[in-house]
């Protein structure tokens, strides 16, 4: 299975584009597709803690998530499983797309390029069945267009921050 990787490089220092990974109160600023809005309930940011979150879509619909952290290495990585979840976060499928991938392993690299930082992420699913890896190999081009959206409001976000 090939991963889909996505590489942008920001005009941030790498200090303040982990922190903005890491820190809850920056996340539910950018960290949400266009038009929505995230709602951290349970933020434990660090190697072996887990978020629970929502993100409220345009009509009040909420889409549950939860990321639990396997690795967090500052300034440079961050590796981690995320899911679909109920508000109890129990795993889902997504709520748009039943052969979704149920679970996925994200890891975001951050490099230093002097005052600008490169960001490499790359998404994979684990425990998927045939049908769900089909899905996510079909995906590509829409991931590309979701993480694109979501990178331009990390863009916007990063030039408001003090």
């Amino acid at each position: 299975m090939k991963p889909f990787v996505i590489t942008r490089t920001f005009d941030a220092p790498i200090d303040l584009m982990f922190k903005v990974w890491t820190d809850p109160a920056h996340l539910q600023k950018w960290l949400a597709p266009k038009g929505t809005i995230s709602h951290f309930v349970k933020a434990d940011v660090r190697t072996g803690g887990s978020v629970h979150y929502y993100t409220q879509m345009p009509d009040g619909t909420k889409m549950w998530g939860m990321t639990e952290y396997q690795e967090i290495t500052k300034p440079s990585t961050l590796v981690y499983n995320q899911w679909f979840s109920d508000e109890k976060g129990g795993v889902t499928t997504h709520p748009m797309s039943q052969t979704w991938p149920k679970l996925m392993r994200t890891t975001v690299k951050f490099e230093p390029q002097g005052n600008q930082t490169k960001l490499t992420l790359e998404w994979i699913p684990l425990d998927a069945t045939k049908e769900e890896l089909e899905t996510f190999e079909q995906a590509m081009a829409g991931m590309n267009q979701g993480w694109g959206g979501t990178f331009e409001q990390l863009d916007q976000y990063l030039k408001e921050v003090p």
